[in-house]
C-alpha cells in the first residue's frame, strides 16, 4: 500500500470516528434536554403543591392534610434533587462529547492536510516521471534523427 493510502484509510477511520462522536453528541444532547424538561416539570409540581398548601392554610385544612402536603413536597424536592444530579451527568457527559468531537474534528482535519500533501508530492512524482519519459523518447528520436542526418550527410 502506497503511503497515500494508509494516510487515506487512516483518514477514513478518523471520519468514522467523528461520526460516531457526533452521533453520541447528538444521543447526550436529546438525554440532556429531557432531563432539563423533567426537572423543570417537578420543579412546576412542586409550586403547584405549594401553592395548594398556602391556599389551604389559608382556608383553613385540618393538620393531617397539611402533613401529607408537606411529606409530598419533601419527597418531590428529594426526586428534584435526584433530577438534578441527573441533568448534571447529562451535561458533563454532552461537554465530554463535544471535547471527543472537536478533539476526532482535529484529528480529520489533520489526516486531510497530511493526505493532501501527500498526493500532491505523488502527483508532482508521477509528473517527473513522465517528463523522465517524454525526455528519454525525445532523446532516443533526436539521436535517431541526427543518425539518420549524418548518414544521408556521408553519401
Amino acid at each position: 500500500m502506497t503511503p497515500v493510502g494508509r494516510f487515506e484509510e487512516l483518514s477514513r477511520q478518523t471520519h468514522k470516528t467523528l461520526d460516531a462522536a457526533l452521533e453520541e453528541a447528538g444521543r447526550c444532547m436529546a438525554a440532556r434536554a429531557a432531563a432539563r424538561k423533567q426537572l423543570e416539570a417537578l420543579h412546576g409540581y412542586r409550586d403547584e403543591y405549594v401553592a395548594a398548601l398556602n391556599g389551604g392554610l389559608r382556608h383553613g385544612i385540618d393538620a393531617a392534610q397539611c402533613r401529607a402536603h408537606e411529606r409530598f413536597i419533601d419527597a418531590l424536592d428529594k426526586v428534584i434533587v435526584t433530577q438534578g444530579a441527573r441533568t448534571t451527568e447529562c451535561e458533563q457527559a454532552l461537554l465530554d462529547c463535544q471535547e471527543k468531537c472537536a478533539r476526532a474534528r482535529r484529528d480529520c482535519a489533520k489526516l486531510d492536510v497530511i493526505v493532501s500533501r501527500q498526493t500532491a508530492r505523488e502527483a508532482v512524482r508521477e509528473r517527473r516521471r513522465e517528463q523522465s519519459r517524454g525526455d528519454e523518447v525525445a532523446a532516443r528520436v533526436s539521436a535517431r534523427t541526427s543518425a539518420l542526418s549524418y548518414r544521408r550527410m556521408g553519401k
